[in-house]
């Protein structure tokens, strides 16, 4: 729950197929962000959801937020493209949804 006044702010978050990052430069966890940022895109409030998410992974991590959008746009790409197949709607670019980081 995230609290942004007097009122919970309730999100939902997948975690299956999530996994630790084990060593530095291991692209898993690009592959693990990717399949969380399409399922923001498809169910987020709003695209400034994504960009705090990002920002505060990057300063968690110790890694820029350019470096880690560059690192998941092939899975990305992938994954919305699995999911517009599947269920038969487009989600957002990840250029789209990450506009201000890019």
């Amino acid at each position: 729950m995230i609290f942004q006044g007097l009122e919970p702010d309730v999100r939902f978050v997948d975690l299956d197929n999530v996994s630790r990052i084990r060593f530095p430069g291991n692209s898993r966890y690009a592959l693990d962000l990717a399949r969380f940022a399409v399922d923001m895109a498809e169910n987020m409030p709003s695209r400034k959801a994504f960009e705090v998410f990002m920002v505060a992974y990057s300063s968690s991590t110790g890694m820029d937020a350019r470096v880690v959008l560059e690192d998941m746009r092939s899975f990305y790409k992938k994954i919305s493209l699995k999911h517009k197949i599947k269920y038969g709607h487009n989600v957002l670019s990840l250029e789209s949804l990450a506009e201000r980081i890019l």
